[in-house]
């Protein structure tokens, strides 16, 4: 009985650990550059943020024409992190 409930507050322990810990990241940076190359950059106005439910990012175009690419999931448990418009952020 007491290997048994040694086994059982050892998974207690790692499931506790592993909610602490942030979600492993994924490289999205070739799913972005596939969407800026097939794409006209021209149709994307300067200052809008364009949001890519697939990849999970949102695409912001700058006010000098270049690109920002930022991530759409919280780097703790990888839920969505939606645009808030008003605030641009």
């Amino acid at each position: 009985m007491a290997g048994l409930g040694l086994v059982a507050l050892g998974e207690l322990l790692w499931m506790i650990i592993s909610f602490f810990r942030p979600a492993p990241e994924k490289k999205a940076a070739t799913l972005v550059f596939n969407v800026i190359d097939t794409c006209s950059t021209d149709a994307y106005e300067p200052g809008t943020v364009t949001t890519f439910v697939r990849g999970q990012f949102y695409l912001v175009c700058l006010e000098d024409g270049g690109f920002l690419a930022m991530s759409g999931k919280c780097t703790h448990l990888g839920c969505a992190v939606p645009w808030d418009k008003d605030n641009k952020k």
